[in-house]
């Protein structure tokens, strides 16, 4: 993100989130039934990163964990003297992996993001910790991401630190406003993050504040995992709770395992089946070989080009002003429409929708 990174904030802890966007994702699985994000790296000078996993289940699991750079490729970390941007851990039965970044007090700190894509569900969480020669100062633990959502609201003040980031090939447009204890807007600012970037930034800064004590809200046109620290006493720093805005970020329907829901479009083109378990049906939308999941198919939503995946088609999921979106069925019942307009009666988010069914390998 170049620019929008500040001094200040890179030098107490840089931080990231990341950005999911299904497409991509769905060829990046490699027949891994569970992913974990962690929004942030940074290791080298003061800093350094702990990843954890804990296999509480009787089955083996492996984790194929990739670290990311700045600008989405990949980032090389030293762990035991080895340098590598990808590493697999196998977790036994009962098992648990705790793997510290190595010190370089010495190096440039280099922050990035990383992805874990695992055999089996397991407990995950990222260490930050930062030193003071050998002596460990502060850290702060995070646990890793599942599931993305397109707001998030935290407590901030003016050097509250915040990153987000886009490790796909598709931008993406985020709102940020920030607002007094009353809840009074104090201002907005609109940042364009392209594929594969991130930044950081301090709130008073970024939003043009010089000091203010309140929330900060962002808003994106797709889901992002988002991070915010506060650094009120630094160096000692925490992380804020998780920002996700509950009000949104699930569905007023149940959906279960053993439910069936699919998409029809309002013309009555069917659109697919949105199961995430069996991404190996070529009719799932978490196929990119299936009809339905591929971004060439015209009957697709994920055709940025088609009439049910543009950002101007009246038939389109993803049209913000569209009146005749598809509908979401569960069970052959209509229960929602699934549209990123959300003035429509009973919309449901896409975005949401395919999160949620891949977050719980539904």
């Amino acid at each position: 993100m170049g620019g929008v990174a500040l001094r200040y904030f890179r030098r107490l802890l840089p931080v990231t989130a990341c950005i999911l966007v299904v497409p991509s994702f769905l060829s990046a699985q490699n027949g891994a039934q569970y992913s974990y994000y962690f929004a942030h790296i940074a290791s080298g000078g003061i800093w350094r990163t702990t990843f954890t996993y804990v296999n509480s289940t009787q089955n083996l699991i492996t984790c194929d964990t990739n670290f990311y750079s700045d600008t989405g490729g990949p980032l090389p970390l030293s762990f035991s003297g080895i340098r590598l941007s990808t590493l697999r851990y196998n977790l036994l039965v009962g098992g648990t992996i705790h793997a510290q970044t190595d010190a370089d007090p010495n190096g440039s700190v280099q922050t990035g993001w990383a992805r874990a894509l695992c055999t089996g569900p397991v407990k995950a969480s990222a260490l930050f910790r930062s030193f003071r020669g050998s002596v460990a100062e502060a850290e702060g633990s995070v646990l890793a991401s599942t599931a993305p959502a397109t707001r998030f609201v935290t407590y901030s003040d003016q050097i509250t630190g915040v990153a987000v980031a886009n490790p796909l090939d598709t931008r993406s447009t985020l709102t940020f406003t920030a607002r007094n204890l009353q809840g009074q807007s104090l201002g907005t600012k609109i940042l364009t993050l392209q594929g594969s970037n991130h930044g950081s930034f301090n709130v008073g800064p970024f939003m043009n504040l010089s000091a203010f004590q309140g929330s900060l809200t962002i808003d994106a046109t797709s889901p992002i995992l988002s991070l915010a620290l506060n650094f009120e006493s630094s160096p000692v720093f925490s992380a804020l709770p998780p920002g996700q805005d509950e009000s949104v970020s699930d569905f007023t329907i149940p959906i279960s395992a053993i439910d069936t829901v699919e998409i029809k479009a309002d013309d009555g083109q069917y659109l697919g089946l949105v199961s995430f378990a069996n991404r190996a049906n070529l009719n799932s939308v978490f196929n990119p070989l299936g009809s339905y999941g591929t971004q060439l198919s015209q009957i697709s939503i994920f055709n940025i080009y088609g009439n049910y995946g543009s950002s101007f088609s009246d038939l389109s999921a993803f049209n913000a002003n569209a009146i005749h979106p598809p509908t979401v069925l569960e069970n052959n019942n209509p229960v929602g429409k699934l549209t990123t307009n959300r003035s429509l009666q009973d919309a449901i988010d896409p975005w949401y929708l395919l999160g949620y069914i891949r977050g719980k390998n539904y």
